[in-house]
């Protein structure tokens, strides 16, 4: 896990709220960066990208951002894929799926000081643990070769892409 954010590094209530409800705003603020593709209900996102960043900044403690993120959603706004609310769509396995790659990711980040090389591990992991979800839930809806076929494959490349440009970001955390 990065400790050197610009905030003091005490370990406050106050300064955890506040961290917590930056993350679940900038997760908030990604739901319309979505491509969406013609063949699946699933949009290329780059939510998952910031899910896995904010665990490896935050450690496990990510996993309250995801929360105040669903939440927001649950409510009502408008911060799923697309600008939808609500998870009983095709993406709410997913969505689900963030809490557990936050929680994940975080906990291998938090395991020892994290190279670069650990990091991408750490977030290759998450990206597991996302997909477990995400595509055990879209199976429900398209059967689990579907699944498999329309929420993995056209979006492996792009996910080391996420990875590799999130290595890159962890750099001004340092």
């Amino acid at each position: 896990m990065i400790t050197s954010l610009a905030l003091p590094q005490e370990n406050s209530l106050t300064r955890n709220i506040f961290l917590y409800l930056l993350g679940g705003l900038i997760l908030s603020l990604t739901a319309n960066v979505v491509i969406p593709l013609p063949f699946t209900p699933i949009p290329v996102a780059l939510r998952p990208a910031v899910v896995l960043l904010l665990a490896i900044v935050m450690g496990r403690k990510s996993v309250f951002s995801v929360l105040v993120f669903i939440a927001q959603g649950c409510l009502g706004f408008p911060v799923f894929a697309e600008g939808v609310s609500g998870i009983a769509g095709p993406t709410g396995g997913y969505i689900v799926g963030y809490i557990a790659a936050a929680y994940v990711t975080g906990w291998y980040a938090e395991k020892k000081e994290g190279t670069p090389l650990h990091h991408f591990y750490a977030m290759l992991l998450g990206t597991g643990v996302l997909y477990l979800f995400g595509v055990a839930w879209l199976a429900t809806f398209t059967g689990i070769s579907h699944a498999l076929l329309l929420g993995v494959a056209p979006f492996l490349v792009g996910d080391v892409l996420k990875i590799f440009l999130n290595l890159r970001l962890l750099k001004f955390f340092r």
